[in-house]
Formats: C-alpha cells, sequence, structure tokens
C-alpha cells in the first residue's frame, strides 16, 4: 500500500519560506509517496526556482523514482520560469526494506536562482518521515498434492501474504519424529516448491511444517498433514455352495 505525504515549499520575492506538512508513518516492505510543492508566492515576477535535496543515507531507505526525474546528477530540480501564484512539484516515491523504529531526515534547500545569495539566501528544508517497525508475523499457506500416498514423493507448495526474505524453510517428519529429505524445486508464480521423499517414512501421519521470514524479519509458520499408508486392504473370498458340475457356475 501506498502512503502519501503532502508537503510545500513557498518561494517568496523576498525570502523563500517553508511549510511542511505533519510527518507520515510507513511499515517495511511498503512504498511512501511524497509531493513536494513549490509555489512562487509574490505578485509580479517569474523566479527561476531550483530545489536540492539530499538522500539521508539510510540503510534500508531508499529513494526509488522521481517525476519529474532529477535535471542532473543526485536529487535536485530547476525550474526556469515559475510565474507568480504558481507552483510546480515533484513526486518522490521511497520504500524500507527493513524494520526501523525512529525517523528519516530527507533535507536539502530551496533557492532563487537567479538572485543574489547575499539578498536571498538559500533556505534550508526538511521533510522527517516517521518510520514504524513491522512486527508483523507474515500469513503462510501450505498445499499439498496428495493427502495419502505409499511411496510416491508428495508435492508442497508454499505460499506467504507478503514478499519473503529468501527461500521459505520446509521440514517434514513422520511418527517417529523422523526428517524426511525435502528437495527445493523453485518457484510457481508466487508459490515456493518442494518434494518430499517418503522412501523412508513411517507408516502414519508426516507432518510438513513450513516457515517464512518477512523483509522485517517476521517469522511466520504453517503445518499441513499427509498420510503415508502402505498396508494392502484386507479382503475375503467366499464361494456359495461346496460342490459344482459341469457347466455350473457361482457367485465369489
Amino acid at each position: 500500500d501506498d502512503n502519501s505525504l503532502d508537503a510545500s515549499v513557498i518561494v517568496g520575492r523576498a525570502a523563500i519560506e517553508t511549510a511542511w506538512t505533519l510527518p507520515e508513518e510507513f511499515e517495511a516492505g511498503q512504498t511512501v509517496q511524497m509531493t513536494l510543492r513549490l509555489t512562487n508566492a509574490g505578485d509580479r515576477d517569474a523566479e527561476q526556482v531550483q530545489l536540492t535535496l539530499t538522500d539521508p543515507g539510510v540503510a534500508g531507505f531508499e529513494i526509488v523514482s522521481t517525476d519529474p526525474d532529477p535535471d542532473g546528477p543526485g536529487l535536485a530540480w530547476q525550474w526556469p520560469t515559475v510565474g507568480p501564484g504558481q507552483s510546480v512539484e515533484v513526486v518522490i516515491s521511497a520504500s524500507l526494506d527493513h524494520a526501523l523504529s525512529g525517523e528519516v531526515l530527507l533535507a536539502g534547500s530551496a533557492d532563487h536562482t537567479d538572485r543574489a545569495a547575499a539578498d536571498y539566501p538559500p533556505l534550508d528544508v526538511s521533510l522527517v518521515i516517521g518510520i514504524t517497525a513491522d512486527h508483523t508475523e507474515p500469513a503462510a499457506l501450505v498445499e499439498l498434492s496428495a493427502l495419502r500416498t505409499s511411496v510416491a514423493p508428495v508435492q508442497v507448495r508454499v505460499e506467504a501474504n507478503e514478499p519473503l526474505q529468501g527461500v521459505p524453510t520446509v521440514t517434514a517428519r513422520d511418527t517417529g519424529d523422523h526428517l524426511m529429505a525435502v528437495s527445493y524445486e523453485g518457484q510457481d508464480g508466487g508459490g515456493y516448491l518442494y518434494s518430499v521423499d517418503v522412501t523412508a517414512a513411517a507408516e502414519g501421519a508426516v507432518s510438513v511444517r513450513a516457515t517464512v521470514s518477512d523483509l522485517a524479519g517476521n517469522v511466520g509458520t504453517a503445518t499441513a498433514t499427509f498420510v503415508v499408508d502402505r498396508t494392502p486392504p484386507a479382503f475375503q473370498v467366499s464361494i456359495e455352495g461346496d460342490l459344482l458340475g459341469a457347466g455350473q457356475h457361482t457367485a465369489v
């Protein structure tokens, strides 16, 4: 889910003022979208305005995209003519790939690029983004290709409700608590595929357990059970009557 944050930098003729909205919060694995709006608050001349931001350098916090793209290296934008009362915008999308409690400071400056620095110095601007740590366990689902088998391997498919950190771990134990051989066979759409070798399994229930870890390091588990059955079915054969003559038949 995208969270939206609307921030404004007001550029005036005599000075640059700034007004940011309240911080927005988002969890690991989400994307936050910030709209930075620069407005010429003057009433006479068009202004040449530049906005420069500094990447906060927080591990796991990444500025994914901007609209429009920066005019040069780094996060810098320039507008040659911003008329009185007109606004320009930069939309920034950022993501966080792990749990982090606290704040990220996105700082920079807004400047009248066509005016003397002594008369119109750049104004430092900053945007504080609150980060909430993600402590929610991911939900996992285990699907089996069969609920009963004798010697054939059982295929396992694992799904989760959010992006995962690495491949899920799958284990299988028989009624004697012996581990079965489990092989990972790759992905299928949004699922992870495994094969459980039951040749060494004792008869009875086999418990399959999947462990998943989300991008914030939270761990979730799911289980499923199938049965190894090698006991032949019992049956009886009975014949009606004790003696049969030539050409006679009976029910079995």
